[in-house]
C-alpha cells in the first residue's frame, strides 16, 4: 500500500522515517512518503484523490482546513474540529 504526508513545508516531518521503520519490523512492503504541495497548487489533491495515487495519507499544515471540501465523506470529529488530520481512499 502507499501512505504520504501532505503539508507545506514538509521536508521536516519524521512521519516517513517513523512509519517506514513499522512497515519495515512488520514485514510489509507498504512505501509512505512526504508531498510538500504548496498552497496555489492545493487544487492538485483532487487528482491524487480521483486516480487512487494512494491508499491514504496524513495530512498536515496548512492544509487540514483545505481538504474538506475535496472529501466524500467526513467523519463527525474532523466536521466539529473544522479540520482533517487523516484521510482514506476507497473505492
Amino acid at each position: 500500500m502507499k501512505f504520504a504526508v501532505i503539508g507545506n513545508p514538509i521536508s521536516h516531518s519524521l512521519s516517513p522515517v517513523m512509519h517506514r521503520a513499522n512497515f519495515n519490523s512488520l514485514g510489509l512492503d507498504d512505501t509512505y512518503e512526504a508531498l510538500n504541495i504548496p498552497i496555489e497548487d492545493f487544487h492538485l489533491i483532487k487528482e491524487i484523490i480521483s486516480k487512487k495515487e494512494l491508499d491514504g495519507f496524513n495530512i498536515t499544515i496548512p492544509h487540514k482546513e483545505r481538504i474538506i471540501p475535496y472529501l466524500d465523506h467526513v467523519d463527525e470529529q474532523a466536521i466539529n474540529a473544522g479540520a482533517v488530520n487523516t484521510v482514506l481512499i476507497k473505492d
